[in-house]
């Protein structure tokens, strides 16, 4: 004997809206863009897939009409598309990929920055190390290929300091909003 099953008009169950899943669905989509040689590059991306993206991933309409997780990752997308051209200018000039100095100021201001708006220290500052343990890991992918023979940009790299580095940073402002707006619904 079988039980009558009801069945709803198309009800998502909220797992299926979760961080979690769009996390993993993120990663996936990145994982077909990029292509990761080695497995700490990977590892760094399901890092960000379940464990960072779900702090704001829960289906909540902001006021743009956009879920906040959506806006999040989409924020965080656009952050990390920064990174070919911050490769390119650090190639063309000669400059490391990793400035620890730089990278531990700027982690510094935006936990500060992350306090005036009410959110822990820790969940900025594991939220912006992943996501520049990912830039860097794809600028160490591009300038590698291109030492390698690999074909070079044909634009002229942008300027680091005036281009790049303030639409980072404009981003990185918008992610502390977006992850505050989260915190203050209760994700």
């Amino acid at each position: 004997m079988s039980l009558p099953i009801q069945k709803s008009p198309r009800v998502i169950p909220h797992f299926f809206s979760s961080g979690i899943v769009r996390g993993g669905i993120l990663f996936v989509r990145l994982r077909r863009t990029l292509s990761f040689p080695n497995p700490r590059l990977a590892l760094v991306w399901i890092v960000l897939a379940f464990a960072v993206f779900p702090l704001g991933c829960v289906s909540r309409m902001e006021s743009e009409g956009k879920p906040s997780g959506d806006r999040l990752s989409e924020l965080t997308a656009k952050r990390l598309s920064l990174a070919p051209e911050v490769a390119w200018y650090k190639f063309r000039e000669g400059l490391p990929v990793y400035d620890r100095k730089r990278e531990s100021e700027s982690l510094a201001r935006l936990v500060n920055q992350g306090k005036t708006m009410g959110l822990p220290s820790g969940r900025v500052k594991t939220f912006f190390t992943a996501q520049m343990a990912a830039s860097r890991s794809v600028q160490k992918k591009l300038i590698t290929e291109w030492k390698m023979g690999g074909q070079l940009p044909t634009a002229p790299p942008r300027d680091l300091v005036k281009g790049i580095r303030p639409e980072m940073d404009r981003l990185n402002s918008e992610i502390l909003i977006e992850l505050a707006r989260t915190l203050r619904r209760g994700n």
